[in-house]
């Protein structure tokens, strides 16, 4: 007697599949770390006109600075988040990514009161950091935060 499939069945079923796939997003290669085990780090969110516009510049072990806002809401564990984020080449001074991140894993409520940055405020900041990433699929960089 063959078994029942019902839409609810099988959209559960699909959903383990994806659930069993994303956690098997790891490194084949055992030299390289898991993606748990990463150091902190600014994500900078560029969106495509602001990535198209920086892709030439954008290069792994490169030191840059970008102009942008921090998500609060995004910014969680080892990653601090900068958003709606582009190039920036200006003279104002820029705090380093790896004093945000350190900063931010200490003590969050004293990185946001330090930065003045609010839940639903802007946050604009520049942070300035050597680029660890280049993501161009989905128009992020990546910038190195402290050593632990």
């Amino acid at each position: 007697m063959k078994a029942k499939s019902t839409p609810r069945a099988w959209l559960l079923g699909s959903l383990l599949v994806l659930v069993f796939l994303a956690g098997c997003g790891g490194s084949s290669d055992p030299s390289k770390p898991a993606p748990s085990a990463d150091k902190p780090y600014v994500e900078v969110l560029m969106g495509l006109d602001n990535y198209k516009k920086a892709a030439s510049q954008l290069a792994e072990g490169k030191k840059l600075k970008f102009k942008g806002e921090v998500a609060l809401a995004g910014s969680k564990g080892k990653k601090v988040v900068l958003h709606q984020a582009a190039l920036y080449e200006g003279e104002e001074p820029a705090v380093q990514a790896a004093e945000l991140t350190r900063s931010f894993m200490t003590d969050r409520a004293a990185a946001e009161k330090q930065h003045k940055l609010t839940q639903f405020g802007e946050n604009a900041m520049i942070v300035e950091g050597v680029v660890s990433k280049t993501e161009p699929d989905s128009f992020k960089v990546r910038l190195a935060g402290h050593d632990e």
